[in-house]
């Protein structure tokens, strides 16, 4: 069905008016929209046929893109180089530098240099103090 029948169809019958259309001529109208529309499948199977594999791989690039990006989001994450708590690999004890929040680290903080371990200090009493003051909101 093709737009001219969508129009002849509400104002032929929606309002009452209008003239009958000729069966020979729609019937024609509709075999030439037909071929129409198969040669452009056929055309369009060509293409697609003579892309090949690159077409291919170009279609599914954006697909392949996310899917690459989430994956890749988590190499990203940063090791684990504190706890609260002594356990497992984190048995060394110190105390951050400004108000002695006792933390433990794994045998890479000796390791560090004075920056590293001065940003490590830094993170460890945001942290401190975020989780001091959710508890207080709990209670």
């Amino acid at each position: 069905m093709d737009p001219d029948d969508i129009m002849g169809f509400f104002f032929q019958h929606a309002f009452g008016g209008g003239m009958p259309r000729n069966r020979n001529f729609h019937h024609r109208q509709r075999q030439r929209h037909h071929h129409r529309e198969s040669r452009e499948e056929q055309e369009t199977q060509q293409n697609n046929n003579r892309a090949g594999p690159a077409g291919l791989l170009f279609q599914f690039l954006p697909l392949l893109l996310i899917l690459l990006l989430s994956f890749s989001s988590g190499l990203f994450t940063q090791k684990k180089t504190f706890s609260f708590e002594k356990k497992g690999e984190f048995v060394y004890e110190q105390k951050s530098f400004r108000i002695g929040a006792v933390f433990y680290t794994d045998k890479s903080y000796a390791k560090m240099d004075s920056r590293e371990k001065y940003n490590l200090n830094v993170e460890v009493e945001q942290k401190f103090l975020n989780n001091l003051q959710e508890k207080c909101s709990t209670e």
